[in-house]
């Protein structure tokens, strides 16, 4: 027998429980999904608010909505400030947009449940993790996106993001909308006590898994016949359910496995009392231990725990002599360009940014991509935006400095967080790095635009002059973009002005779109913008954290 597995990490927490407690979130006009999803039933169950609401602030990520329909949770008329997920089984989606006064289908749960929080701040993860750093108190956590309620409503054969791109639909009647065929499932499920409720979604979690991980409207009656595992689902009283799957684990290891799979995905209460209750008794129905795990995840999602961030063990306090010798040494050997590429050169990165962030300054003022190729790819955005916001001491000396950095991105990330320690010092520079080509100045420009100043939003707007382009400089482009139109969503709302144009940049794909977007954007603000005051209503969350 080998030895017991470590406890997991939140790194494992979060990669296992975003494969099966619906941490995924299909791409903008997908309809199908290549990765192993939950059933939809378990989502449901999961959820705490089903419904459509309008978003009345706009945000990347965070978003304030007021409730217009109501399936599961609050009433009509409640007003819930709701995160998207910003991590994906198959990556990093790069600042999920709400805009005022778009309705969306939303499908949320618990703020405990919210992987995006229990995830230590990285520089892994590029130009997106600079804005989940925010760590914005939220009421709910939307693991699937929100799903505009106009998109919902297409015809089954349209690409469908979020939750609804994973429902199947048992008709043939092809005018059925996605949205319309969920609600009615979801109904009787909503109807549920939590024991029925439990019993449901291990019956789907234990056909999911008997069915090669697929997922179904309904549950197949001739599987239930042919499967061990799905008849041990079959009693009405859950308490027997649940003894049912414990006794098929343990019949052997793999249907050990299978049975935790099924508790992971679909189990509740009464699956956490019991597989507790066989902790207690030091009675394992894994060698592995894999079903610790799966109590982890049950806590959390029953509400008793919470995902929180792991510090890792070279930050909890001051560091070694021999800690500091390897981190500078690693520092300064980096000869890439690159130090978010490996383990190593990003714990040093990391760990003198807080410890000793003079020597990380040095390094930055030098810094540059190492390819040509690479300059507009934003990573400079990445490690400045870092450093900016979890710089150890003496911030404004150390940004003042970066504003003679190599990279320009540096540069405006230096600017930018710079406005939190020395406000005029602060504007001041970011009109001297306005004239920066490209995206760098734009950033610099929405920066001042965010504080009011009119004047910088010409500047601003020339990131919709062009598509995202087919480089690995879409990144920083996609995100500007993105929030650029946020600030004009709350700004024109807040003013009595309607936008120019129906166009989200979360959902462009063609670069004619964009093209159009750029002269009506342009034509609108010389018309309206003497009338409309520019604001971000998230600036005073944002001030009072230091963090942009």
């Amino acid at each position: 027998m080998s030895d017991p597995l470590p406890g997991p990490s939140i790194a494992v927490v979060r990669r296992v429980a975003a494969l099966l407690v619906a941490f995924f979130v299909l791409s903008p006009g997908r309809g199908d999904a290549d990765f192993i999803l939950p059933p939809w039933q378990c989502i449901v169950a999961d959820a705490q608010f089903i419904g459509i609401a309008e978003c009345v602030v706009a945000g990347g990520i965070v978003a304030d909505y007021r409730v217009t329909e109501s399936w599961k949770g609050p009433p009509v008329g409640s007003r819930l400030r709701i995160a998207q997920s910003t991590s994906t089984d198959y990556g990093t989606r790069l600042y999920p947009l709400a805009l005022v006064g778009k309705r969306y289908l939303i499908v949320a749960n618990a703020p405990n449940m919210n992987w995006n929080e229990g995830e230590w701040p990285s520089i892994l993860h590029g130009v997106a993790s600079t804005t989940a750093w925010r760590r914005i108190p939220v009421d709910y956590f939307a693991p699937w996106g929100v799903t505009p309620v106009a998109r919902a409503e297409a015809p089954p054969d349209r690409g469908v993001p979020g939750v609804l791109g994973i429902v199947p639909l048992d008709t043939d009647d092809r005018r059925t909308s996605r949205l319309d065929a969920f609600h009615e499932a979801v109904k009787p499920l909503v109807a549920m006590d939590a024991r029925r409720l439990e019993i449901e979604t291990l019956r789907a979690a234990a056909q999911w898994e008997a069915a090669g991980k697929r997922t179904a409207m309904t549950l197949s009656e001739q599987l239930f016949r042919t499967s061990p595992l799905c008849r041990a689902t079959a009693p009405d009283s859950l308490e027997q359910v649940v003894a049912g799957l414990v006794a098929y684990a343990g019949r052997g290891e793999g249907q050990g496995r299978q049975a935790l799979s099924v508790f992971l995905t679909g189990g509740g209460l009464e699956s956490l009392r019991q597989l507790e209750a066989l902790q207690a008794a030091k009675i394992h129905v894994d060698r592995h231990r894999y079903d610790d795990f799966v109590v982890r995840i049950l806590r959390i999602r029953v509400g008793r725990d919470s995902v929180r961030a792991e510090v890792p063990a070279y930050m909890k306090g001051p560091p070694t002599p021999s800690a500091l010798t390897r981190w500078r040494a690693r520092l300064a050997a980096d000869s890439t360009g690159h130090p978010e590429h490996g383990l190593e050169e990003s714990e040093a990165f990391v760990a003198l940014t807080k410890f000793e962030p003079e020597r990380v300054a040095q390094y930055l003022v030098r810094w540059h991509p190492r390819d040509v190729e690479r300059e507009g790819d934003g990573l400079g955005l990445t490690l400045g935006g870092y450093f900016a916001a979890f710089c150890g001491r003496d911030r404004a000396r150390l940004l003042s400095s970066l504003l003679r950095a190599e990279d320009p991105y540096i540069r405006v990330s230096a600017a930018v967080y710079l406005c939190f320690e020395d406000e005029v010092a602060g504007q001041a520079a970011l009109r001297d790095l306005m004239p920066l080509p490209g995206d760098p100045g734009v950033w610099a420009a929405l920066t001042l635009a965010r504080r009011g100043v009119k004047d910088a939003l010409p500047r601003s707007l020339e990131v919709l002059r062009g598509a995202v382009p087919p480089t690995l400089s879409a990144p920083p482009h996609e995100y500007l973009q993105k929030r650029v139109i946020e600030l004009l969503s709350n700004s024109a709302h807040a003013s009595g002005i309607s936008l120019p144009m129906d166009w989200d940049p979360e959902y462009a794909s063609e670069p004619e779109d964009v093209a159009a977007v750029y002269d009506a954007y342009v034509r609108w603000w010389a018309s309206e913008g003497a009338r409309i005051r520019l604001a971000d209503p998230w600036m005073p969350i944002l001030a009072a954290r230091k963090m942009d």
